[in-house]
């Protein structure tokens, strides 16, 4: 015999079954599903937003719920969503949705991961030589390891906004926010995630300049543990800042929803976001030209600034136009910093051995 405690909790469970039932609803089915054992679904998912209302989400056909996502009843690494239809209100004479098909997207998905191998490059190259810049630090091995570690912070940066481009369809497009209506991912970026990623990104790149100018810059016995509690302080305070207070920040030139929209809205960053990082550039700016300019190879600043270059170029261009191609020059320029990195320790510990 079942204990009343048993059936109470098999009865709240039904309840939670049919709350379940109510906001999951079953529509007629799109195209059929391949494969051995997959039922052709197409689920409507519902949200609650306050008040109690609720708003109708884009129809995504998936082999199996929960597990929800894109491209649909095939997603292989290089299967793509088709172009969003929100970018044909955009300027069509750039051709933002002729550069949307599967080969651009693809290969924009394969510049995004090849900054790696120059970075990891960067840190075998200190290690390599690694007598070198310890004689360089006076024989401080913590700031090797900043050094060392450095790279591989940058590239860990970018896996926020990396699975902001998978969520997207790797697609750049006009943007709505899911807090105040409904989006449609299949049509429209999503502005709420957009701002995530771009803070994570900017609080990790903040850190890994910070820990390349401690490595390079020597702030003496006195100076260091203040330069060391600053650049954690600017990390800090970059992700737990009040990110409400943004600048607002647009360009007139595009017209995302359409001629007569308004301007395009770029970098949706908090002021205690920005600040850190611009000022951690300019510290590490200095610090690749002192180190640099001092074992012959003044060209070091270049690193830095190829990769701000590139960022500046999707920030600025590619999420305001919605160019594809746009999108995928912009990170062969942040490759090309990637590289010019890994060159300058190379140059750098060469002419000082």
């Amino acid at each position: 015999r079942a204990s009343p405690r048993a059936v109470v909790m098999a009865w709240k469970s039904v309840l939670a079954l049919a709350a379940l039932a109510a906001d999951v609803r079953a529509v007629v089915p799109g195209m059929a599903l391949k494969g051995r054992g997959l039922a052709r679904v197409d689920l409507r998912l519902t949200s609650r937003l306050r008040g109690g209302a609720r708003v109708p989400q884009a129809n995504v056909e998936v082999p199996h719920y929960p597990w929800l996502g894109l491209p649909g009843n095939r997603s292989w690494g290089f299967d793509k969503i088709p172009p969003k239809p929100s970018l044909a209100a955009v300027n069509p004479k750039i051709g933002q949705v002729s550069s949307a098909r599967q080969w651009p997207l693809n290969l924009i998905e394969l510049v995004h991961w090849t900054p790696l191998v120059p970075l990891v490059l960067a840190s075998a190259s200190v290690l390599t030589h690694r007598d070198f810049w310890l004689k360089e630090f006076g024989m401080q091995e913590w700031r090797l390891l900043m050094l060392l570690l450095s790279p591989i912070i940058q590239f860990a940066g970018g896996l926020g906004a990396v699975t902001m481009h998978i969520y997207e369809g790797w697609i750049v497009a006009p943007f709505k926010n899911p807090l105040k209506e409904s989006v449609d991912i299949l049509q429209y970026n999503n502005a709420w995630l957009r701002a995530v990623a771009y803070r994570l990104l900017f609080t990790v790149q903040c850190a890994g300049m910070n820990m390349v100018t401690l490595a390079l810059l020597d702030f003496g016995e006195k100076g260091t543990p203040f330069a060391v509690g600053l650049a954690i302080g600017a990390v800090i305070l970059s992700y737990i800042g009040d990110q409400n207070a943004k600048p607002h920040l647009a360009v007139g030139w595009a017209q995302p929803f359409g001629k007569g929209s308004g301007p395009a809205p770029i970098f949706p960053l908090s002021y205690y976001t920005l600040v850190p990082f611009v000022l951690s550039g300019v510290v590490n700016g200095l610090a690749y030209w002192k180190v640099g300019s001092a074992h012959g190879c003044p060209w070091a600043l270049a690193a830095p600034l190829v990769f701000g270059l590139g960022g500046s170029l999707e920030g600025l261009i590619a999420e305001s136009f919605f160019n594809q191609w746009l999108h995928g020059v912009a990170f062969l320029i942040v490759n090309v910093g990637a590289v010019l990195q890994w060159m300058a320790y190379e140059k750098i510990a060469s002419n000082g051995a």
